[in-house]
């Protein structure tokens, strides 16, 4: 079986206290300060296989309402307390 290199889009959606979003995807991390009440797409390229996704807060009270996207699915909508919530998710070619 061949290694293959998937590029995904990374959807990340902002409610209040945006600045102190982060997250890391695999080997994919957050590479810019977020805003408040805005969506952003990054790309993220890595091979096919299970990943660990981490939603980070540094203020340590979840994403206010915020969340990402991987492949159309939703996750860290549920973040409403803590610094970090952890997600797996499986990265597949088409």
């Amino acid at each position: 079986k061949f290694l293959v290199v998937i590029c995904t889009d990374i959807k990340i959606v902002t409610e209040s206290w945006g600045s102190e979003i982060s997250w890391t995807f695999g080997n994919c991390t957050s590479n810019q300060v977020y805003e408040s009440r805005q969506i952003y797409t990054e790309e993220c390229c890595q091979l096919e296989g299970d990943y660990r996704l981490l939603c980070k807060d540094s203020y340590g009270d979840g994403w206010n309402g915020g969340h990402i996207e991987v492949n159309g699915k939703t996750y860290c909508s549920s973040f409403s307390s803590g610094s970090v919530m952890t997600a797996s998710v499986f990265i597949h070619g088409k």
